[in-house]
This record gives C-alpha cells, sequence and structure tokens, in this order.
C-alpha cells in the first residue's frame, strides 16, 4: 500500500554509563520509514547514527520511547517474541572483513541463518546459498571459499546476501561504502538499488557521503549530538535546508552547495557526557540568539514535511 509505514521510531532515547557519568547518545528521536523506500541518516561521527540503527533492530535495548515496526511496538517485548521479527530486519555493517566469520566458509556463512530460523531441508539450504550468490554478483562455485579469499567489494556483497537471505523487508545499511574503493562502492550502490527495486525493500541508509545519500534516498533525517534536528523529503531538505547545521553540512559538499555556500562549521561537537544548556547546537551556531542558550528546541513541522528543531526557524514562522 503506497505511504504505508514500515518502521515509525517515536521519541526513543539511549544513554551509556561512563564511570559515574552518562552520555547522551541518542536524545528523543522521532521519525517514519515509508515500505519500500529510503530513509538517509546523516550527521558527524559520535551523533548517534549508529545508535538509533542498533535500537531500531533491538541489538540494544532503549532507555525510552518506542519502536514500532509494521504497526506492531516491539520495543520491550522478549527475544522469544522478537524472533519473528529477526527474520523481517537485517543489517549490513560497515567494515565487511569484521563482520564475516572468518573460519567458515561463505556458504556455510548464509546457511547458518536457515538453520537458525529452521527453513528448508539441507537441500533446500544449498540451493538457496547458490541463488542468492548469483543473485548478488557472486559466482557461486565459490561458495565453499572463505572471506579472505575475496575483495572487499564481494565481501560487501556477500553480506546483502546474508541480509535478504530470509526475505527480509527492511534493511539498516550502516556506513556500507566506507570501507570501499570508489569504483567498487558505485557498484554496490547499483546493487541496492535494483535488490529495493525488484524485492520491494526498505532501507535505512546511514553514510557521511551527502551525495550518496542525495542519490539513494527518499527522505533524509540529520542528527547532531543524539538528536534529530531536521528532516524531510529529500527534495525539500536538499533545496530548502533550515537549520543551521544543515546548512553548514551541505555547505561542506562543492556539488550540493546552495545559497549559504559560504557557511563554514567550526570547532568539535560538544562532549555527549555534558551535553550543553539550550539547543545542542548552540555552542557552534552562527545564527544563535539568547534564548538558544537558555532552551531546547523541540522538533517541529514547519511546512508540510518538513520538521525542524531550531528556535530561529521557529520565530520566523
Amino acid at each position: 500500500m503506497k505511504d504505508r509505514i514500515l518502521i515509525s521510531v517515536r521519541n526513543l532515547r539511549k544513554y551509556f554509563p561512563r564511570g559515574k557519568a552518562l552520555v547522551h547518545a541518542v536524545e528523543d528521536v522521532s521519525f517514519n520509514i515509508r515500505k519500500g523506500e529510503t530513509l538517509g541518516l546523516v550527521g558527524e561521527s559520535g551523533c548517534g547514527k549508529s545508535t538509533v540503527a542498533r535500537l531500531i533492530l533491538r541489538l540494544i535495548n532503549p532507555d525510552g520511547g518506542n519502536i514500532i515496526f509494521d504497526g506492531i511496538d516491539i520495543t520491550n517485548i522478549s527475544e522469544k517474541a522478537l524472533k519473528p521479527f529477526r527474520r523481517r530486519m537485517q543489517i549490513v555493517f560497515q567494515d565487511p572483513v569484521s563482520s564475516l566469520n572468518p573460519q567458515m566458509t561463505v556458504g556455510t556463512i548464509i546457511k547458518e541463518q536457515f538453520a537458525i530460523h529452521n527453513m528448508g531441508s539441507k537441500q533446500e539450504r544449498e540451493k538457496w546459498v547458490e541463488e542468492l550468490l548469483e543473485r548478488v554478483g557472486i559466482d557461486p562455485n565459490f561458495k565453499d571459499a572463505y572471506p579472505h579469499e575475496f575483495s572487499g567489494g564481494q565481501q560487501q556483497r556477500i553480506c546483502i546476501a546474508r541480509a535478504i537471505a530470509l526475505k527480509s523487508e527492511f534493511i539498516v545499511c550502516d556506513e556500507p561504502l566506507s570501507a570501499l574503493d570508489v569504483s567498487v562502492q558505485a557498484q554496490i550502490i547499483k546493487l541496492l538499488e535494483e535488490l529495493q527495486r525488484e524485492l520491494g525493500l526498505t532501507y535505512l541508509f546511514i553514510s557521511h557521503d551527502l551525495a550518496v545519500v542525495k542519490h539513494l534516498s527518499n527522505s533524509i533525517a540529520v542528527m547532531y549530538l543524539g538528536k534529530v534536528v531536521e528532516y524531510a523529503e529529500k527534495e525539500e531538505l536538499f533545496g530548502n535546508p533550515l537549520h543551521p547545521y544543515t546548512i553548514t553540512l551541505l555547505s561542506s559538499v562543492p556539488s550540493l552547495k546552495g545559497k549559504e555556500a559560504d557557511v563554514e562549521l567550526k570547532g568539535e561537537p560538544p562532549n555527549p557526557i555534558n551535553p550543553p544548556e539550550g539547543c545542542p547546537f548552540n555552542p557552534r551556531c552562527p545564527s544563535k540568539v539568547d534564548i538558544c542558550e537558555r532552551e531546547i528546541p523541540t522538533l517541529e513541522e514547519v511546512s508540510k514535511g518538513h520538521f525542524v528543531a531550531c528556535h530561529i526557524v521557529s520565530d520566523r514562522r
């Protein structure tokens, strides 16, 4: 169904203890991902992107908020109740080398999931492995080879085969291109697009490469210090960025520069153990006013489908 929401995240929070302090990794994050579409999640290193991904997949448990998968709240359900959802959502990690067991053949790596979920006979599993490898561009005759015998791009193709093996609907792509050469990146992008088109996959695509995010995504969420500061459809966000942080991010990419091309992002992000009072971006914001140092802005819909957490933008309405 058109515009059906597959993933809905509401007020998600996660804190990690560090000594006697808490790292504010994710703070009050909310967004939706429509079935068959891609949400791009962008922001500087350490802003909480990967933590959000792992929370959605229930690889780690949230400290607050809700994760709704296809209309069902999976936030606090048991591991036993979660098992059917494990089949429906998977992840492709940043580094294919470390995410593939070096002591297992690629065929065994993929077959392992079928055994966990009691799917098929031995012969069927062998057939499925060959079909999956062929689907992602790997010669099935190499199913008994080990991960180190493949190139980085081939290893990532194997990781993608593993991710779609259980006919998953939702796949997190956590910086899946950053460890690959540029020429190989283009091949993996093409493969991800083909699989989404043919299998109806829904992606959460995390990346530092804004040009790739613009190419692949339908909508974009921009994170800063654990919070979503702007969230909109791709054309709206890239054509009309409103949050000062989003504007500076786009200004850092020559091909994406717009009317605010001269804006430069200065300084380092604040320490998430001791976040600043008020807006988390205020120590680096070139446009801040007094209220920015006192009050945390909420994510508000400033135009249809365009959400921004910024006092300055809200005052202009």
